[in-house]
This record gives structure tokens, sequence and C-alpha cells, in this order.
């Protein structure tokens, strides 16, 4: 079982690293939205897989799923900050409200998890700063976004818990275990 959680684990991270290659590379925002939601997926797969391990690897379980739950949620803040900007293009403002809603949910979500003491030693300032510097872009550009659709568009957001997700697309796939 720990076997397979670290495995997960690592597979995350590697779809992670998409995702970060993407942003770098300036991919389009659907295409990194798509990326991060498949590293989400797999996050919270490992975190799951971590978590069942409570009993037999107490120590793997403490700082495991915590940071793999973190890590989803972090992905998850980063796709909605993709799917803000496409709504952006696609001058839908009510979405892109609702939108970035959800991505400073899920920003305060991971920022909470991975600044705890024993998260915050395995994540590194790195990783941390990005989230903090993303949590920023997020509030002021909600907040920027409230203040234009309250006074120009007049565009009613949907209820953030009604959208639906969009396709994830893993691109990593675990070789075989040979034993």
């Amino acid at each position: 079982a720990a076997l397979d959680a670290v495995r997960l684990l690592m597979l995350a991270q590697a779809q992670a690293c998409f995702c970060e290659k993407a942003m770098g590379d300036g991919l389009g925002a659907s295409t990194q939205a798509k990326l991060c939601l498949g590293a989400k997926q797999l996050y919270r797969r490992a975190a799951d897989a971590l978590a069942a391990l409570k009993v037999s690897a107490k120590k793997m379980h403490a700082w495991g799923a915590d940071i793999a739950m973190g890590r989803a949620e972090q992905f998850e803040a980063q796709a909605r900050w993709s799917l803000a900007k496409e709504a952006e293009k696609e001058s839908q403002h009510g979405l892109r409200q609702a939108q970035l809603q959800l991505a400073a949910a899920a920003v305060a979500q991971a920022q909470s998890r991975l600044a705890a003491k024993a998260a915050a030693e395995a994540v590194g300032e790195k990783e941390l700063g990005a989230l903090s510097s993303l949590a920023a872009k997020v509030g002021a550009e909600l907040a920027a976004v409230k203040r234009d659709n309250e006074l120009v568009y007049y565009e009613k957001p949907p209820d953030p818990a009604t959208l639906d997700e969009p396709d994830a697309k893993v691109l990593v796939k675990p070789l075989r275990l040979e034993a």
C-alpha cells in the first residue's frame, strides 16, 4: 500500500512538471487548466492512498496526505485561474468572477494546509512563495472583476458550486512494476 501511495505521489509530481512547463511556455489557458486539473486528480488519488496508511505507516501518512491534498488544492486554484483567463478572452464576465471565486477558495485552502509546520518543511519556500503570489494575483483580480461587473457589465455570476469541471488531461503514465 505504501509503494502504491508513493507511486501515485510521483505520478502527480511528474504531471505537475508538465503543468509548470506549460505555464513557462505560455501555452493556452484551457490547455494549462486541463493539465492542472490532471495534476489535481493525481494528487487527490495520492492523498487518498496516503490517508489509507494511517495504521501501517503513520509517519508517511502524517506528512504525505496533507501535502498531497494541499498540492491538489494548489493545482485546483491554478486551473481555476486559467479558466478565468479563458472566460476573460470570451468576454464572459460573470463566469470569470465565479472561476476567480473558486480559485480564491482553493488557494486559501492550499495555503492553510501547506503552511502548517510539517508541510512547510517538506514543501519549501519556493513553492510557498509561488502559492502566495498566486493568492495575491487572484485576490487582486477578483476585486477588480467584481467592481467591473457591478459597475459596467451587470452580468450575474453563476453559483460557483454549479460550475462544471472541464476535462482533465493526464500526460504521465505509470511504468509497470516488476517484482
